[in-house]
């Protein structure tokens, strides 16, 4: 994630009282809200893709993509990133069946006192490692929720796409998803603590037993071991482990690139690397339970937990390392779900870094779960994005309702206007 200096001073209306943004430790926080909305969501542009890493010279080159509509480029694939201190307990996501939220919904309902799509200084990934985890079975699906064989790759890891995910166990809750749904949102990806159905975790291990090492890039991405302290030659599941602080691991489809159930590929990618496809689409819904204890101590990132989103191209390439090898610096999307910006606070923000005049964000917060766990959604509607926390009741099921999700798009958050 990045560390942002929040130079946003705002006023924000909750239940009729108006309140003035505070000033703590060099960054301004408004009110506590359990939702962000990120509306009238459509960028214009270009970013850099790269289509080339020379891994002797270090030299990198690439070409333009012309963006311009909804949630543009955030509609391409993206991966899902976790930075400690944090407890995964559950990641999944989930395509639209047949019906899905309502475009008149789908903006969502904004309280009182929306921002526009406000500048911050925010923290800029401090590009660091961390690990992974091991699976027991797994059920790779497409989009839809149908079960496919992927081809084994060219080079990489020996198992191949099936092992990421392959046969999921249903230890905690559902089944896999079913395609048989004709409304609601079909779970297509899914990990609980041992077992994936369709994911790949993994980390920036490379050299040590899958990815690769050079002095020209250093590590890339690599299978991540069940506790995520090192790198691993398959891919497993992450165990039931807490991640410490200053490590990362990413999650990724179970989908190999250059398999042939795919209408796109990944385009061009490190060489030497395991490389999977991110999840696709102007409509999905991503869903977490997580925990975010508090971890005294010092050092770099210390006690700074976050979820973020990327173009699953940038972690591909080279997601920590010179700009020009990466596209993360012109704009190819990185969408900050959960993040604390400072050592011991309670406050979670958001973040927005795409093809805009600067970041993106809020001043306002949502409170961090260092006691027990948490569930929260990121709901893509191609108009809009809606980041919220849920209640604790909530069965992320095989299938979700497109009634329950269209009642979490309705309820009123706290507005970011992107322009």
């Amino acid at each position: 994630m990045k560390i942002a200096t929040f130079s946003l001073v705002a006023a924000a209306l909750v239940s009729s009282v108006v309140v003035a943004a505070e000033l703590i430790d060099g960054y301004s926080y408004s009110y506590s809200t359990n939702k962000f909305v990120y509306s009238n969501f459509r960028t214009s542009g270009s970013y850099s893709d790269v289509t080339y890493m020379d891994e002797e010279t270090g030299l990198c080159l690439s070409l333009p993509i012309l963006i311009d509509g909804p949630l543009e480029p955030l509609n391409e694939e993206l991966s899902a990133h976790f930075r400690g201190p944090i407890k995964l307990k559950q990641f999944g996501v989930y395509y639209p069946s047949s019906n899905g939220v309502s475009k008149r919904d789908a903006g969502g309902l904004a309280k009182k006192g929306e921002v526009q799509c406000t500048l911050i200084e925010h923290h800029v990934h401090k590009h660091a490692k961390r690990e992974v985890a091991q699976v027991t079975k797994t059920v790779v699906l497409d989009q839809h929720g149908n079960t496919i064989t992927p081809s084994n790759p060219a080079g990489g890891a020996a198992t191949g796409a099936a092992a990421p995910g392959s046969d999921s166990s249903s230890s905690s809750g559902s089944g896999s998803s079913s395609s048989s749904a004709t409304d609601g949102w079909v779970r297509v990806s899914y990990y609980t603590p041992g077992s994936t159905t369709n994911c790949t975790i993994l980390n920036h291990k490379g050299g040590r037993g899958s990815g690769v090492w050079n002095s020209a890039f250093g590590n890339s991405i690599s299978y991540a071991n069940e506790d995520n302290t090192d790198g691993s030659p398959t891919p497993v599941a992450l165990g039931d482990v807490s991640i410490g602080s200053n490590e990362e691991f990413l999650i990724m489809s179970g989908l190999l690139c250059g398999d042939n159930s795919e209408t796109q590929d990944c385009g061009f990618y490190r060489s030497g690397i395991p490389a999977y496809h991110g999840w696709n689409g102007g409509e999905k819904i991503f869903v977490f339970e997580f925990e975010m204890p508090y971890s005294p101590g010092t050092g770099f990132n210390m006690d700074m937990p976050a979820i973020w989103l990327l173009n699953s191209k940038i972690p591909r390439t080279l997601q920590y390392g010179k700009a020009s090898c990466s596209c993360w610096g012109t704009g190819c999307g990185e969408l900050d779900l959960f993040e604390v910006l400072k050592a011991g606070s309670n406050k979670m923000i958001t973040a927005l870094h795409a093809k805009l005049n600067g970041n993106c964000g809020s001043p306002n917060y949502i409170n961090r779960p260092t006691l027990g766990s948490m569930k929260a959604v990121a709901i893509f509607t191609n108009e809009a994005i809606h980041v919220m926390r849920v209640d604790d009741s909530v069965s992320f099921d095989g299938v979700l309702s497109s009634s329950l999700v269209n009642e979490w798009v309705a309820v009123p958050g706290a507005d970011i206007t992107v322009h």
